[in-house]
């Protein structure tokens, strides 16, 4: 009974983060909106697969000519903030293994959407030195987490840029996540939203800027 409990209680939270659904009672509900406002308008990089702005745009005009709104089924990816589970090992098994694995296999036959068909990943420069060089002057850390302030997304979920400070140069992102329209974060840290009972809690921390649909979040489960 109460492996069953969690599952639905996973089920809908999580269906709610993926299709902007209200979610969790009144109370938490908005110190979870209060901690995560506002949420951002994420521009999703394509580059490695349409790196002239103009063949961007008209295969997205394509896209639109042919009709291309068909819908499948979500794929959503957990990414295990492994440094922040506070959870017992068994119970981080039971997590891995058996809530996560069902609650997304459900929401798979549940929910489906215009897929994305290129590996997400998320732009990672906010400012260049010139437009012709390319080269990113200031990173544009995008937060996601029940700490909004701390939580940020990891290097290797941004697309790939060329970093540069005033003596140095590197490369920083990585390759992004292929076969997926919805990038979960996964914690399991207490704080006062659990303290003050809740099981778990989450949020939308960015939308697709071209659809207006939710393509990041996290959930918090509570390890108490």
């Amino acid at each position: 009974m109460e492996l069953r409990r969690l599952i639905w209680m996973t089920l809908i939270i999580l269906a709610s983060i993926t299709t902007s659904w209200a979610l969790e009672h009144e109370c938490s509900h908005h110190k979870v909106l209060a901690r995560n406002r506002p949420i951002a308008s994420l521009d999703v990089d394509h580059r490695s697969h349409h790196p002239n702005l103009q063949e961007q745009q008209q295969y997205q005009r394509r896209k639109r000519d042919i009709g291309y709104h068909y819908r499948q089924p979500i794929r959503i990816h957990p990414y295990y903030v492994d440094d922040k589970i506070q959870l017992k090992k068994k119970s981080y098994r039971f997590l891995r293994n058996r809530i996560i694995p069902d609650t997304l296999n459900y929401l798979k036959h549940a929910l489906s959407v215009m897929p994305i068909d290129h590996p997400l990943k998320f732009q990672a420069c906010r400012s260049t030195f010139n437009i012709t060089t390319q080269q990113c002057h200031t990173l544009q850390p995008i937060q996601c987490g029940p700490n909004h302030l701390r939580d940020h997304l990891v290097e290797q979920h941004y697309g790939k840029v060329q970093y540069c400070n005033s003596s140095t140069c590197r490369s920083y992102g990585g390759e992004g996540i292929a076969n997926t329209d919805y990038l979960l974060y996964i914690y399991s840290i207490s704080d006062e939203i659990c303290q003050a009972g809740s099981l778990a809690y989450a949020s939308v921390c960015g939308e697709s800027q071209s659809t207006g649909r939710p393509i990041l979040g996290y959930i918090n489960f509570c390890p108490n």
